[in-house]
Formats: C-alpha cells, sequence, structure tokens
C-alpha cells in the first residue's frame, strides 16, 4: 500500500490486538488500515466521550497553554512587541480547525477580543469561504484524526495567509524509534533483534483510540512542509512537558 503522505510503495504492516497500521519507512509516517476506521455514528459516540468543555479545568488549562504559545510565536514572527507595528497587527484572523462539538478554543480567543472562525467536519460550522485567509490556524489535537492527511494538510495551506502560522498540536512518534530500526535491519543479526519501533508502538496508548488514524514523526511533519512550502519548527526543548506535541509552520 502506498504512503497517503509520500506515496512511497515500500510501506510494511504492524499488527495489533485491535488494528493493523501501515509504516512508511521512506517519510515515517503511520497509518491505520481503512478498513478499521469508525464509520460516521460510531465515530460521534467515541468523541461524546470526551470531556472537553469549560467544565473541565484541566482540558481548558491544556487548551490555553497551547493558544499562549502559539500567539507568542506569532508575535515573535512578526515582531508585534515593537512600538512601531500597527496595532492592529496585535489581533490577527484566527482559524480553528477541527473546533468540536465544544469550542473551546474558539471561545477562550474571543474572549480576548481575536475575531475566530471555527470548522469542524462532523459538529460545523462548514468552512470559511474561498476568499478568507487567516494569520494563525490552530489545529489542536486534531491531525491524528486525519483519513486523508495530505488533503487536510492542503486544506489548511490554502486558507493561510503568506506569513502566517499554522499550530498543530498531537503526539508523535519519537524519530530515534525509527533510526534503531533501520541500524537494526543494517546489522546482521537483525533478525535476532527487535523492532525499536515495534516495540514503542505496541506500548503507545495514543493508537488505542480508534479515532487516531494517522501518527506523525518529526519526518513526516518536515516532508509535509516541504510539500506545502512551508517552514517547519520542532518546538522540543530539553525538559520541555509539550516535547513532540507541538509544531509550527510558516508559510513563506
Amino acid at each position: 500500500m502506498n504512503c497517503p503522505l509520500c506515496n512511497a510503495g515500500s510501506s510494511r504492516s504492524l499488527v495489533t490486538k485491535k488494528r493493523t497500521f501501515f509504516v512508511c519507512d521512506s517519510c515515517c509516517f503511520i497509518w491505520a488500515d481503512p478498513r478499521s476506521y469508525l464509520d460516521d455514528t460510531a465515530e460521534r459516540l467515541r468523541y461524546g466521550l470526551h470531556n472537553n468543555d469549560r467544565t473541565n479545568a484541566g482540558y481548558v488549562q491544556f487548551i490555553t497553554q497551547i493558544l499562549d504559545r502559539g500567539l507568542q510565536r506569532w508575535k515573535t514572527l512578526h515582531h508585534i512587541d515593537e512600538p512601531s507595528v500597527d496595532a492592529e497587527a496585535h489581533f490577527p484572523l484566527i482559524l480553528d480547525w477541527g473546533s468540536g462539538p465544544n469550542p473551546v478554543a474558539t471561545e477562550l480567543l474571543r474572549e480576548r477580543n481575536f475575531q475566530v472562525s471555527s470548522y469542524d467536519p462532523i459538529y460545523g460550522p462548514q468552512l470559511p469561504l474561498n476568499h478568507q485567509s487567516f494569520d494563525i490556524i490552530f489545529c489542536i489535537e486534531v491531525a491524528e484524526h486525519f483519513k486523508n492527511p495530505l488533503q487536510d494538510f492542503n486544506a489548511m495551506v490554502r486558507y493561510l495567509k503568506p506569513g502566517g502560522l499554522l499550530v498543530v498540536h498531537t503526539h508523535t512518534i519519537p524519530q530515534d524509534v525509527f533510526y534503531a530500526q533501520a541500524l537494526a535491519k543494517a546489522s546482521a543479526k537483525a533478525s535476532a533483534k527487535a523492532s525499536a519501533l515495534e516495540a514503542f508502538f505496541q506500548s503507545w496508548w495514543y493508537k488505542e483510540d480508534p479515532t487516531h488514524v494517522s501518527f506523525y514523526s518529526e519526518q513526516a511533519f518536515k516532508n509535509l512542509a516541504q510539500i506545502n512550502k512551508l517552514y517547519y519548527e520542532k518546538t522540543e526543548k530539553p525538559g520541555d512537558k509539550g516535547a513532540g506535541k507541538l509544531h509550527f509552520f510558516i508559510k513563506a
């Protein structure tokens, strides 16, 4: 099966107790077998189990931290703190992509007086008009649900202004497990060695949600950035609790 990101045809499978996944060794992307996708009714029922609304203080704090980091990167990118910058630049147009049944990010941003549009393919609202574009797009815990990730990233980029910032929050696969696998393959004792990637993936809680179907690595995001002519920034820093989760893409 060809990789849905880079179209490489050398994918292999990872079989778990509940589902089968495919691995692209070229761009280090993993995706679920489409035959295991939930139908619309089952997907809605699964989303209904999440307690992602304003009554959940922990969730609100989680979203607030992501918004703060995204807005700070925007300010740094466009030198907003400099006195000479037009005051209107402090309030970029924002799109909340995949806002869900309870658009917490949208509500929090509007309370700060930002002009925000929401989009969710299941719960609505629908996509903005084609001529609209945005300075910042937040895609928070949504990219792992993309059944056509290349198409979805292309769509987000179309709505992003030149110089705009795409903020993606999703748990990612450590790049080193792919490198370890490559080293094992090159070894004469490869057959006796356990796959670092398989060991990681079998125990990774993130794959257990049946609505999670796309899993990215740093290399996969670099490939997406190259395809869409974006600059990719890895935000991971030593001791960063959000390491491997928050990713910035900047449109030229």
